[in-house]
């Protein structure tokens, strides 16, 4: 697999656990006590972040194969 195509995955794969991480924070406790102004940066933020995501999903699906994907999976497991 190119280089470029590696980067992207890499990309996305470390972007979802961001997202994800993102996401549990806002529906914690913690989130809760957080200032207003912060909270809802915080939440702005999420909605890029989903944003960006699903831009890359887009351009991993139009430029890189099922078979590569699974390649590229395999080298993660390893």
């Amino acid at each position: 697999m190119e280089e470029y195509k590696i980067r992207l995955m890499v990309e996305f794969k470390q972007l979802c656990s961001k997202v994800d991480k993102l996401r549990e924070f806002i529906n914690s406790d913690k989130y809760k006590m957080l200032d207003p102004t912060i909270a809802v940066l915080m939440k702005n933020q999420l909605a890029f972040m989903e944003g960006y995501r699903a831009s890359l999903y887009d351009r991993i699906n139009l430029t890189i194969s099922i078979k590569e994907m699974k390649e590229f999976d395999q080298i993660g497991e390893e």
